[in-house]
């Protein structure tokens, strides 16, 4: 047993740098998700929008935790890309972006709308991130 305890210590110390070595970096080294995660939008014609997520290296996006909804119009199912396959460890399988994903957005209504858009991601470290909107 006393042999043990300075071997246990050791390890307990050297297991947070592994898992910093491992993973890439430190959950002190998050970016905010509005950097994390660069939205835009644009109209493509009187029908359509356009979203864009400029996705940070190291982060990622989830393709099933996407919602929409607008004021002043309607939209329709969003036509997301396929995602990268991922084996995430509270939602089980799930496609995910990263870099960057566009998708469009079918709209009916004329004039002027607002368009409520929530994502979320995570980051590489194994930090994921409330819904933002």
């Amino acid at each position: 047993m006393k042999r043990a305890i300075p071997f246990l210590l050791a390890l307990c110390v050297a297991l947070p740098a592994l898992a910093q070595l491992k993973l890439g970096g430190s959950a002190d080294d998050l970016l905010e998700p509005e950097k994390a995660f660069r939205f835009s939008a644009r109209v493509l014609d009187p029908g359509t929008v356009q979203l864009r997520y400029a996705i940070a290296d190291r982060y990622y996006l989830y393709r099933e935790r996407f919602k929409l909804a607008a004021e002043g119009a309607r939209v329709g199912a969003p036509q997301l890309p396929r995602g990268l396959k991922h084996k995430d460890e509270f939602f089980g399988e799930m496609e995910i972006y990263r870099k960057e994903v566009r998708f469009r957005i079918p709209v009916e209504g004329s004039g002027r709308f607002g368009l409520k858009v929530v994502s979320q991601g995570c980051a590489g470290v194994g930090v994921c991130y409330v819904p933002m909107e």
